[in-house]
């Protein structure tokens, strides 16, 4: 049967040797050694994620960029049943000068590339945020094809020094306006999970505009227990922050998404 779900989705298993790519994907090491390597800073209960670091090779530097390697050449088949909406996923940015994540895809029919998408992302992040390539197809689409790139404004792999993404949890998704989850003229703060939670916690939420965003973790007397996010600018979008309860008493709490001084909140129960 054809999966219907994007090949190790979660960068969990990479490959050994010079190469290191993760498995069912490849990386662009062999133009820049390092330029993708497997990380650790991990989105969801993924063990791993993918990073694309900006490299020096002589005077130029060269972005990463890892692609779909699948069993129709670079594609992952798809098979379910109407055609894909977008390629979804989570990321952290880092950008200089400009630098940017584009995600793109190639769709296929059984004979010929017949659709695909492109999402641009230039704006740092400080936190995973939600990506969304929306895929238009004419016919029937029987595979997919995913590249993440590191690049700069213009679109080369050359990039600035200290440009960094980390992408994780790639799966086929819904599509939603202008990259994000589609959202209302308010901030939308969603609910923890896991709800218990023993270890780590997420935080999701939705901002419609830009913003300076405080989260936090208080206990029922109103005191400050976490302080997970502190004055920290964040464009439109989907954002997920993970936090860390496992020194925490059991107990009932709140998390609390600040957005410009107007407080979001909603019960946590901490259960180990």
């Amino acid at each position: 049967m054809l999966a219907q779900t994007v090949p190790n989705e979660c960068f969990s298993t990479w490959s050994g040797g010079a190469g290191n790519s993760p498995i069912s994907w490849l990386t662009t090491n062999a133009i820049a050694s390092g330029s993708a390597s497997e990380s650790f800073t991990v989105h969801g209960g993924c063990p791993t994620s993918a990073a694309l670091n900006t490299v020096v090779v002589g005077s130029a530097n060269y972005g990463g960029s890892i692609i779909s390697l699948g069993t129709n050449t670079i594609y992952f088949k798809y098979a379910g049943g109407s055609n894909p909406i977008a390629i979804d996923g989570w990321y952290e940015l880092t950008t200089s000068g400009g630098d940017q994540l584009v995600v793109t895809v190639l769709t296929k029919s059984a004979s010929s590339v017949n659709g695909g998408a492109t999402a641009t992302y230039s704006t740092g992040t400080g936190v995973w945020k939600k990506f969304s390539a929306c895929i238009t197809a004419i016919g029937a689409v029987d595979s997919v094809s995913i590249a993440l790139a590191l690049t700069n404004k213009r679109g080369h792999d050359t990039t600035q020094t200290g440009s960094m993404a980390t992408v994780d949890s790639v799966y086929f998704g819904t599509c939603a306006t202008a990259g994000v989850e589609p959202i209302s003229n308010n901030v939308t703060l969603e609910p923890a999970y896991p709800n218990p939670a023993n270890n780590i916690c997420s935080i999701v939420f939705s901002l419609p505009c830009a913003a300076t965003v405080n989260v936090a973790l208080y206990d029922l007397n109103g005191r400050k227990v976490i302080n997970a996010l502190d004055n920290t600018t964040l464009t439109d979008g989907t954002y997920k922050v993970p936090v860390d309860v496992s020194k925490l008493a059991n107990g009932i709490y709140e998390y609390t998404v600040t957005a410009d001084g107007v407080p979001y909140t909603q019960k946590l129960v901490v259960a180990k």
